[in-house]
């Protein structure tokens, strides 16, 4: 039998705020140099108290890569300079492919403001491979019950798998390049396995709960990377936990991140943020 893939780093997230007032716990980020190829950046946003003045985040711009945003709770709503628009709201996903340049905002609707609540999602960042990062922007929603379900055997493990695949069940979406992305919801003493390929990378984002992966033990907050190999990515729950899988098979190119735009050249990224000052993006009102 062969051995579990073993642990080769814990990231704990940074808190910060981001858009206008969005409470945020950045799992990691290619901007600092730590990231799970093909997996840029994991934002946790929330949870936030949304109030009449709530802004979230206000009109910015993206290109090169997607945005994959999975509400816990509450609600955000999407506007796009290419007229797309969709409120997201609890168990949703949301699929942007930023491509050749967008501007969107994600925002509390009005009616979460009016009556009061909160807001909490993930939000991950993907990048596209190099000759894919001109493609046209859009998005893809997917609502919750939409979703492609996974039960284990023993009933104690669910999944709502996004992209990719886990045991008998297969994505919503069709990713750009090879990968798995999930949320998983696992009982106090339940075990997940996954089977991938040798090459592919792996990572689980623990929004709620605590794990332990062989000798390591990790709580929210707290990212687990898995080193590539023949074994099954294998953990443990040691209390009630929602988790963020995320697996994919490395680009292996060139990542240059400047905020809102990754590429894979200084020249291309400052190409970029000149196409976006130039209105190229489209424009997006707010």
């Amino acid at each position: 039998m062969t051995a579990p893939r073993s642990v080769t780093q814990i990231i704990r997230a940074v808190a910060l705020t981001e858009g206008a007032d969005m409470p945020v716990r950045r799992g990691f980020a290619a901007h600092g140099g730590v990231f799970l190829d093909p997996f840029l950046m994991l934002d946790h946003f929330g949870p936030a108290a949304i109030g009449p003045h709530s802004k979230g985040f206000p009109p910015h711009p993206h290109k090169g890569f997607e945005t994959v945003t999975y509400m816990i709770s509450g609600a955000i709503e999407h506007h796009d300079s290419f007229g797309g628009h969709a409120v997201v709201g609890p168990g949703d996903v949301q699929w942007m492919t930023a491509g050749s340049g967008i501007v969107h905002s994600e925002t509390p609707p009005a009616e979460l403001r009016q009556k009061g609540g909160t807001a909490e999602g993930l939000q991950v960042w993907i990048n596209l491979p190099e000759r894919k990062k001109s493609l046209s922007p859009g998005y893809e929603m997917v609502r919750a019950a939409e979703l492609p379900r996974y039960r284990s055997r023993t009933g104690d493990v669910e999944g709502l798998v996004i992209a990719g695949t886990l045991p008998d069940a297969v994505g919503a979406v069709a990713p750009k390049s090879p990968l798995t992305l999930a949320v998983v919801k696992m009982a106090q003493g339940a075990r997940f396995a996954l089977p991938l390929p040798g090459d592919w990378q792996a990572g689980i984002y623990i929004a709620h709960g605590a794990l332990v992966a062989g000798e390591y033990a990790a709580q929210d907050g707290h990212t687990l990377i898995f080193g590539k190999g023949t074994g099954d990515l294998v953990v443990t729950a040691t209390t009630p936990s929602t988790i963020l899988v995320m697996a994919g098979q490395p680009l292996d190119e060139p990542v240059v991140a400047r905020g809102p735009f990754v590429m894979t050249t200084e020249d291309e990224t400052r190409q970029a943020m000149l196409d976006y000052q130039a209105g190229r993006f489209g424009v997006l009102a707010g």
